[in-house]
């Protein structure tokens, strides 16, 4: 959680104070969960201290961080120098967290400018922030466009009752007495989002917080898939993309995914005013986990729909049948020197390339040969397949392996390598 600006920050730990790192050492600390006794590691970190604006602080100071960023650990380098946020009361070892303000010294000016001016009498406190709404673009460059936004804001509390309107996405209050308020954003219409009014508390007249307010837009397109039997179709994959949108050579077609649920239903939320289309298999990659060809709403043998909505618009596709998923085809081979002697131990991967597409991610499975040279793949009814085989190191080998169509079924496959040093 981002901890906010120097004057949000400053209240909310219990030590701040400028150091220079001396040693850093692995500290082991057990926990308890469930029966069992867990080891962790931790950073102990000692720093050389300059000055102290919270907190009393020896001349040395031993503080604790998590071993990596994954535990919220802040990676201090030995011999720099940083300005310290911390918590940990009297007789503990501080904490310092990525989580919190600290950063390295030489990149903290303003927050330093902020704890000189503590020495000076208070301005007032502040309450500012930033409100913007989220149109996503289902684009790789920019997949979300930040729009600021001009709505009314309202902050109440001491006394005081606040207005005004956002100017170029932008707020602040200014001149507060320290204590509790409300803050209030209004919604605009179309829009949604999540806790549009707050409290928030002001700890010092020197204090300020930030509160940044983001509103989705509140379009929605839903339905419900059913099989060719009539029946739900639950748990089934269903994907959304702009209409104009293109597939990426190496990144593939941008897109939002919804499960269905047990009755076949699923909605995508907080869509944009724009041109969409709806479907199966986007990639058109089928697999155990998606089954299907790719399908464009309302299917398969239907010109795609595509469905436009305008700005807090819900569109309800109905009930939508999908067809049965593609049945599964097993195709068995082996794989043999020019001299027929069998090749142990290879990887045959199967490439789905139905439709030429642009995309060139296609891996559609794949198995390593036995001692016999021989190898199972399970592939999808009516594909083109290409296939490549790779060795232990991994090198892909030369080979003579065809592309295959299993519009009939199963196809026996016998691949010769034709170079193993390739």
């Amino acid at each position: 959680m981002d901890a906010g600006p120097a004057c949000q920050a400053f209240w909310n730990v219990d030590a701040v104070f400028d150091a220079t790192v001396l040693s850093i050492a692995s500290l082991p600390r057990t926990e308890t969960i469930g029966t069992r006794e867990v080891v962790f590691r931790d950073k102990l970190v000692t720093l050389q201290v300059h000055r102290s604006w919270k907190g009393q602080q020896p001349a040395q100071v031993e503080v604790t961080t998590a071993w990596d960023g994954a535990g919220c650990g802040y990676p201090f380098e030995a011999g720099e120098r940083y300005l310290v946020f911390a918590n940990g009361r009297s007789g503990s070892r501080p904490a310092v967290s990525r989580c919190n303000r600290t950063s390295r010294f030489a990149e903290a000016g303003q927050d330093l400018e902020f704890l000189d001016s503590l020495a000076a009498p208070p301005r007032g406190a502040r309450v500012f922030g930033t409100v913007q709404t989220n149109h996503r673009t289902f684009q790789h460059t920019r997949p979300i466009d930040n729009i600021p936004t001009e709505t009314i804001v309202r902050l109440t509390g001491m006394g005081r009752d606040l207005s005004m309107k956002s100017s170029g996405g932008r707020y602040e209050f200014a001149g507060l007495e320290d204590g509790w308020y409300r803050l209030e954003i209004d919604v605009p219409a179309g829009y949604r989002t999540y806790e549009p009014a707050r409290d928030v508390r002001l700890a010092n007249r020197h204090a300020c917080v930030e509160v940044n307010q983001w509103f989705s837009p509140d379009g929605r397109i839903g339905g419900q898939l059913v099989r060719p039997d009539g029946k739900p179709a639950g748990s089934v994959r269903v994907e959304i993309t702009g209409a104009e949108t293109q597939p990426h050579r190496d990144w593939g077609l941008p897109m939002e995914a919804d499960s269905t649920d047990a009755d076949g239903f699923f909605e995508f939320g907080n869509l944009p005013p724009g041109r969409y289309i709806v479907g199966l298999n986007f990639k058109d990659l089928p697999s155990d986990y998606n089954p299907y060809a790719r399908v464009i709403y309302p299917g398969p043998d239907l010109d795609p729909h595509i469905i436009e909505i305008a700005l807090g618009q819900t569109v309800d596709l109905g009930t939508w049948q999908v067809p049965a998923p593609l049945p599964v085809v097993r195709v068995e081979g082996i794989v043999v020197l020019a001299d027929g002697a069998p090749v142990p131990g290879v990887y045959v991967g199967a490439w789905d390339e139905t439709g030429n597409p642009v995309e060139r991610a296609r891996g559609a499975g794949g198995a390593t040969t036995g001692p016999d040279g021989r190898f199972v793949l399970k592939l999808r009814k009516g594909r083109i397949y290409e296939f490549t085989v790779r060795d232990k190191q991994p090198r892909f080998l030369r080979t003579d392996a065809r592309r295959i169509n299993t519009a009939a079924g199963s196809i026996p496959l016998r691949i010769m390598v034709v170079d193993e040093k390739q």
